[in-house]
């Protein structure tokens, strides 16, 4: 990435590290050690940004509504 830039990897759960890794290395970016799969909350998403948006869909007036996810323990 010559100009920068950025690239966001959602893997699956079950993935290879190592195809990914291969990727990333030809990019010269850090590689996949290992899944982090701390639980986390989200208290607001951007779903304008690059990232998210087309991933939501929209009401008529173009509003998106996230569902709402289950309180996890801990």
């Amino acid at each position: 990435m010559l100009n920068g830039g950025n690239i966001v990897i959602f893997p699956p759960d079950k993935a290879d590290p190592g195809k990914y890794n291969e990727l990333l290395t030809a990019f010269s970016a850090p590689v996949i050690s290992g899944m982090d799969t701390t639980r986390m909350n989200v208290s607001d998403l951007n779903t304008e940004s690059m990232v998210f948006r087309d991933v939501f869909e929209k009401d008529a007036s173009g509003k998106v509504t996230l569902p709402r996810m289950p309180t996890c323990p801990g």
